[in-house]
């Protein structure tokens, strides 16, 4: 008995010491890993950007001091300024593993708005908390101030379309069968809804507001064939290095009215179609709507497909001066849409009788 409890004394004694053991242990220093293995990293701008403008690309080159086994994701947001996130387009950049360089780029759109000078601030990093641990803890995000100007496009571009909806009558053969299982056909009239677009063709030109005739336009248009295009919408564009400053005429030439294939045409003789006109330029406040004056615009049943420029219109007057694009009336600045049904002394060039 007495040797049962002197082994039970032994083993209380061995765990009191390994109890102690653990919680010296414990208490000890634990050893701290050094952040020196871990990469810290720099921006810099691949060139200067003082002047930044809308439709620039920005482009930064990342430089790490080390490699590692893993990518590093940078990218860019705005923190400050009068910019917001539609101002910028972030292409993020790399530091792909078991490598020391990447480069990232922010590309500020042209936008259509009419804008002030903007501030931008922009902070670079890296944002996935992933990898956020895997560089040097003194890496912070770096900030960079840029001024982006508007971009102002050197183009007008015209939208110039026409609908009118229609009930138009056809006629149409149909397929009857008799009791003794005969078929027959017949003739019949329907009527069918369509948009009078779908049946008439605008083009859209210009000419010098000093040598246009609208009995004989096509003598003086200047070969801008951007409207010409048999589309509904037309757009045409009208640059200002293409144009020289001065006033300028904008008229439409119909090309095809489809109608006559129609039995009839309700009000045909009477209802007409006119144009409509959307001005814009990029950059810029213009937005200017110019309706053809209906009492001007053309019959929708006269006068049937036309090679030679048989209905002229005109839409507006241009003026251009040092850049800069004023649209006015036409004809002692008074009349817009005025229109003439007549054979037009100077024919449609060759290449656009579509």
């Amino acid at each position: 008995m007495k040797k049962y409890l002197l082994y039970n004394l032994a083993a209380l004694a061995l765990m009191m010491g390994v109890i102690v053991a653990c919680d010296t242990a414990s208490q000890d220093v634990e050893p701290v890993v050094s952040p020196d293995g871990y990469p810290k990293y720099t921006f810099t701008p691949a060139e200067d950007y003082a002047n930044v403008k809308e439709g620039d690309t920005l482009v930064f080159n990342i430089v790490t001091d080390k490699m590692i086994d893993r990518a590093l994701t940078f990218s860019a947001q705005i923190i400050g300024g009068d910019a917001d996130d539609h101002d910028i387009v972030v292409n993020n950049g790399v530091v792909a593993p078991y490598s020391t360089a990447g480069s990232m780029s922010v590309i500020v759109p042209q936008d259509w708005d009419a804008e002030a000078t903007e501030n931008m601030t922009l902070e670079f990093g890296i944002y996935s908390l992933a990898e956020k641990y895997l560089v040097h803890p003194t890496m912070e995000t770096e900030v960079l101030n840029f001024a982006i100007s508007n971009y102002v496009s050197s183009t007008l571009q015209v939208t110039i379309g026409w609908e009118l909806p229609v009930v138009v009558r056809d006629t149409v053969w149909e397929e009857l069968e008799l009791p003794n299982q005969t078929v027959i056909e017949y003739k019949d009239t329907v009527d069918i809804e369509t948009d009078a677009a779908d049946e008439m063709d605008f083009d859209i030109l210009i000419s010098p507001a000093a040598t246009f005739d609208i009995s004989d336009p096509w003598a003086s248009e200047i070969g801008n064939y951007s409207a010409a295009t048999g589309s509904n919408p037309e757009v045409l564009e009208l640059d200002t290095a293409d144009l020289e400053d001065g006033e300028y005429v904008i008229w439409t030439d119909l090309y095809a009215n489809g109608f006559y294939y129609y039995w009839f045409v309700p009000d045909g003789n009477s209802t007409k179609l006119p144009v409509s006109a959307l001005f814009e330029r990029q950059g810029t406040a213009l937005q200017a709507v110019v309706d053809q004056d209906e009492a001007e615009a053309p019959f929708l049943t006269t006068p049937g497909y036309d090679d030679g420029g048989g209905f002229n219109g005109v839409i507006c007057k241009l003026v251009v001066e040092n850049g800069v694009f004023t649209i006015v009336d036409w004809e002692d600045d008074s009349t817009v849409g005025s229109a003439k049904a007549a054979k037009a002394k100077t024919p449609r060039p060759a290449h656009l009788r579509r």
